[in-house]
């Protein structure tokens, strides 16, 4: 399952554990709507790991904190480390063998 981050100021150095963070972009967006939902059913097979959502519209102020440079972005988190990011719409075939590498 995917959360949705609700806060005042997300930041990436108060990642606990096994997370992987969605930046996007509004919903009406494509490419950010078809990742979510991909990664909406992939979740379901990574239970041990924390999927969160982040609108880039509410928190703009990570595209200096991360380097963001299109949307949507996902960053694979492990022991509270970022480990790997990508930008764009993996297959699902591409997504999974992703999470496997590190959980």
């Amino acid at each position: 399952m995917v959360r949705e981050f609700r806060g005042n100021r997300f930041s990436f150095d108060d990642i606990v554990g096994d997370t992987v963070v969605i930046v996007h972009a509004r919903d009406v967006n494509l490419p950010c709507r078809e990742l979510l939902a991909l990664i909406e059913d992939v979740s379901k097979e990574f239970s041990s790991v924390d999927f969160v959502k982040v609108s880039y519209r509410e928190h703009r102020y990570l595209e200096n904190e991360v380097g963001l440079t299109g949307l949507p972005t996902v960053v694979l988190f492990k022991n509270s480390r970022p480990v790997d990011s990508f930008v764009g719409v993996p297959s699902k075939s591409e997504l999974k063998s992703q999470l496997r590498i590190y959980y």
